[in-house]
């Protein structure tokens, strides 16, 4: 089996080969692979907390001032609700601030104190903003009921006196409300457009405010960006009235060279394109190359401002992958991102990708790579889980008639079976994995381990399964299998 399996590797290999047209191992871009970075089946738990940013404090404070003293200042105030609206501004700013993990339970009391004011008579936009956001869920899977609460929130805010940052979030949650209502299978309605724009104006506005906390200016810039990031002109557009106005104001953070150099990999790969090297045109090279140059220049000025921010060298590896300038390189910015964090499933993420056949490594090169995360004393959070990716990876090499042998052979179980329990030693209670794992057990019939997989569950995603009627399915023949192996 273990021969039949390395010749399964070799066709892999070969079929990768056959595929990659033009290679060019030196020289800025290579031209090699294919789309960019993909996390394989992003897993459904949520990500751990990030730490609180050195400036939290700080932005304690600021945060305090353009929500708290805005609302004792220009806002809808009453004796009826004063003490919860503040209470819930007061929580809101301190989240804001230091995050998630340092404030338990922040996002539901936050809910619940804007609750009270609302029921008590408060129509003030920030209080009814804030109580969507902690009650209604993402904005990005509103409904149209809760799209149009958005966009009167919205719509009131402007006609305030509240800081530009407020009404910039207020008009860029209605813009994402809006998209989301509207469906998946339409077009952008043009009053999204109309909400971008107006976010994009005030949190221009916004940034003229040099106090502002250079963490705060990230994750706004961030926001605003990625709510922008399928829309090709009015990404470039965003990111044009942006730059200047950052460089200008916040020169020395390493934040604001990490998101340039952030957008210039996109941008660099929008040149490129997201097929094989042999379908890139001799100007998609050209803008590629002088876009991730202009990438790295950026991630370079932000490393030599903060060494410490791990995020940079976890960017700098999608630089490598376009620029190809060698192994040694990406092992110099793995090491670096893997020593400011150990858990890194990104850096990791990006290294096994690296390695994929169709771009500078081979199976063996991932398979090895994911079994030394396994093995890892040091890595751990959803490390471990590389091996399992490699294997997802490998089979998109394997034409659709062979992926379910590859699935059944015992060298990829003992792979994922080593991947998985090594990773729900540190996270028993990491629920959407586990039903990774029982799809995994179903595709290798593993039997035995997918009933026992079943039983730990503590709720099923029935549409991550293919839905109710699926997991059923599956169910029952891991019973019909499991009462054949004990007659």
């Amino acid at each position: 089996m273990i021969v039949r399996f390395a010749a399964h590797l070799i066709l892999i290999s070969s079929l990768v080969l056959s595929l990659v047209a033009a290679v060019a191992p030196k020289g800025k871009p290579a031209k090699v692979g294919g789309p960019i970075f993909d996390q394989s089946e992003e897993p459904p738990d949520p990500v751990p907390p990030p730490k609180a940013p050195k400036d939290a404090e700080m932005r304690f404070q600021w945060n305090k001032r353009t929500s708290i003293e805005d609302y004792e200042r220009v806002g809808d105030r009453n004796a009826k609700w004063n003490e919860p609206a503040k209470k819930a501004l007061e929580t809101f700013s301190r989240l804001r601030s230091y995050g998630i993990s340092s404030v338990p339970n922040a996002m539901t009391n936050i809910g619940s104190l804007c609750e009270q004011a609302v029921k008590a008579g408060c129509d003030d936009p920030l209080i009814k903003y804030l109580h969507l956001r902690y009650t209604a869920g993402l904005p990005t899977k509103a409904n149209k009921d809760t799209a149009l609460e958005y966009q009167a929130v919205a719509a009131r805010m402007q006609k305030m006196n509240y800081s530009a940052i407020r009404k910039f979030y207020a008009n860029l949650r209605a813009a994402e409300a809006s998209k989301a209502a509207a469906g998946k299978n339409v077009g952008t309605p043009p009053e999204v457009h109309s909400y971008r724009r107006t976010a994009t104006v005030y949190l221009k506005e916004a940034l003229q405010d040099k106090t502002m906390p250079a963490s705060e200016v990230f994750d706004a810039c961030r926001d605003m960006l990625e709510a922008t990031h399928l829309n090709k002109p009015s990404h470039e557009y965003v990111f044009k009235q942006l730059e200047p106005v950052l460089l200008a104001n916040w020169p020395q953070e390493a934040s604001v060279h990490l998101l340039r150099g952030d957008y210039y990999i996109d941008y660099a790969w929008q040149a490129r394109g997201n097929g094989w090297a042999d379908t890139v045109t001799e100007e998609g090279w050209k803008l590629f190359g002088e876009r991730l140059a202009m990438a790295e220049a950026a991630l370079e000025r932000a490393w030599k401002l903060d060494p410490t921010d791990s995020r940079i060298p976890v960017k700098m590896l999608t630089v490598e992958l376009g620029q190809g300038e060698g192994r040694d390189r990406m092992e110099l910015w793995f090491q670096r991102a893997m020593e400011l964090d150990p858990n890194s499933y990104a850096a990791c993420g990006r290294k096994s990708y690296y390695l994929e056949p169709k771009w500078y490594g081979s199976p063996e090169d991932l398979l090895k790579f994911g079994r030394e995360c396994v093995a890892s004393e040091k890595w751990g959070g959803r490390v471990p889980l590389v091996l399992v990716d490699a294997h997802m990876r490998l089979v998109r090499y394997v034409p659709d008639g062979k992926q379910k042998e590859y699935w059944k052979r015992p060298e990829v179980w003992k792979d994922l079976k080593a991947g998985f329990d090594k990773f729900f030693e540190n996270c028993p209670d990491a629920n959407g994995t586990r039903q990774r794992y029982v799809l995994y057990a179903y595709r290798c019939e593993q039997w035995d381990e997918l009933n026992r997989q079943v039983s730990l569950l503590k709720s099923v995603d029935y549409d991550y399964f293919g839905g109710k009627p699926k997991f059923e399915e599956i169910q029952r023949l891991a019973k019909e299998h499991s009462v054949k192996s004990q007659n």
